[in-house]
């Protein structure tokens, strides 16, 4: 579960990256493409990707709250 998590953490890094660089090369990024982007990252990956994380790592012990 946790190289598959940390692959997924990669892949929002690199499409941030992305947007930074197209910024920097004065390439024009539309809000509403930012707005899709982070919308994602809370609704889909925080909400439900990281949750489940922690309750693949309280399963198997690797911490408790």
């Amino acid at each position: 579960a946790y190289p598959g998590h940390k692959e997924k953490h990669s892949v929002l890094a690199k499409q941030a990256q992305d947007l930074v660089e197209k910024y920097h090369r004065g390439e024009l990024v539309l809000p509403l493409s930012l707005s899709r982007f982070l919308n994602d990252w809370m609704t889909h990956h925080i909400h439900d990707e990281d949750k489940m994380m922690v309750r693949w790592l309280r399963q198997d012990g690797a911490f408790s709250t």
